[in-house]
């Protein structure tokens, strides 16, 4: 989900709008006594943000949504969410917008659509809105009549306290970004001074760690208002900035085309599985073979059962003992 913190929604003074009353024209002028009624609208619910406020319905030109609405005695911010469905169907036109946003925020502002009331002062032919009683959306123009840009240079955070500075700059052309000394908490806890050698900061300015020593070389991850990145660091100094989500994306690439040269077999490996392959083919074929030769199954194995013969046992009796068991026997049949 894309997130741009605390854009400027109204300020307080004259616009560059005129509004018509009876006949007779008026300056339309902001007063800091609307900012509470619309701050308390804001966070009633999401407020649709479109692109420019072309056409009838809020859908029309849908960007996304404001939300966590806050104001100081200056002007009233918001944090714009950038619509998912938006990213989804249209990312030509998500890209647009982010890319805009982030790069050229001096060429686009913010401007409300929204019922309000208004005290007219004759004599100084004004029209001062002191409450707002709807608010139907705030959308992205070209040309804002009541901001004068789209973030607030003085009040921009990051994770632990108040920002002087934004790396809008920084991160399209490493140059032209307002800076004052600033102290980061890195993602790994790392304390890091930004200080630059005049009124912008540029490649070459100097990163110190907190005690004031020069910043080791290497990527600092610092969060931002215009979102995440890494300060590169070599000999103490700014040597360039990276979009966090590019060098994510970056990793992700790598780390994908490492896994997929580990699936990819070498050659040797593929001529080694393809000489294995071949030498199961002739043992399967011969194996075939020698079945088709009998009866398509192996033959049992013989078993042979040896059982030794035991010799007969002879009798031998004397003539004299024969003659008379004969005589018995003669006796017993008659």
């Amino acid at each position: 989900m894309k997130k741009f913190e605390k854009l400027r929604i109204i300020e307080a003074g004259e616009t560059k709008n005129a509004i018509e009353d009876n006949g007779k024209r008026y300056k339309l002028v902001i007063s800091a006594k609307c900012f509470p009624s619309l701050v308390a609208l804001g966070n009633e619910r999401p407020i649709h943000a479109r692109r420019t406020h072309n056409g009838d319905d809020l859908l029309d030109g849908y960007i996304g949504n404001f939300t966590n609405f806050s104001h100081d005695e200056n002007a009233v911010y918001a944090d714009l969410v950038m619509s998912e469905a938006l990213e989804t169907a249209y990312p030509s036109e998500f890209a647009f917008m982010v890319t805009m946003i982030e790069k050229e925020p001096e060429l686009l502002g913010v401007s409300v659509n929204q019922m309000d009331v208004k005290v007219f002062d004759e004599e100084a032919e004004t029209a001062t809105v002191t409450e707002v009683t709807e608010l139907f959306s705030a959308d992205l123009v070209g040309l804002p009549a009541a901001t004068s840009s789209l973030f607030s240079n003085n009040n921009f955070k990051n994770s632990k306290n108040m920002s002087k500075f934004s790396f809008k700059g920084l991160i399209s052309s490493f140059s032209k970004t307002k800076l004052a000394t600033e102290t980061f908490t890195t993602a790994d806890g790392t304390e890091i001074v930004v200080s630059a050698a005049g009124d912008e900061v540029q490649v070459g300015d100097a990163v110190t760690l907190a005690d004031g020593s020069p910043a080791p070389d290497g990527d600092y991850q610092i969060t931002t208002p215009d979102g995440d990145i890494i300060l590169v660091v070599e000999g103490g100094v700014i040597a360039g900035v990276k979009d966090i989500e590019v060098e994510e994306s970056e990793k992700l690439a790598e780390e994908t085309k490492t896994e997929e040269e580990k699936k990819t077999p070498t050659p040797e490996e593929l001529a080694t599985l393809q000489a294995e392959v071949t030498a199961l083919k002739t043992e399967i074929a011969g194996l075939k073979t020698q079945l088709n030769r009998k009866t398509g199954t192996p033959s049992p194995a013989k078993t042979e059962l040896k059982t030794e013969k035991k010799p007969k046992e002879e009798t031998k009796l004397s003539r004299e003992a024969v003659q008379k068991a004969f005589k018995e026997n003669r006796n017993k049949w008659r």
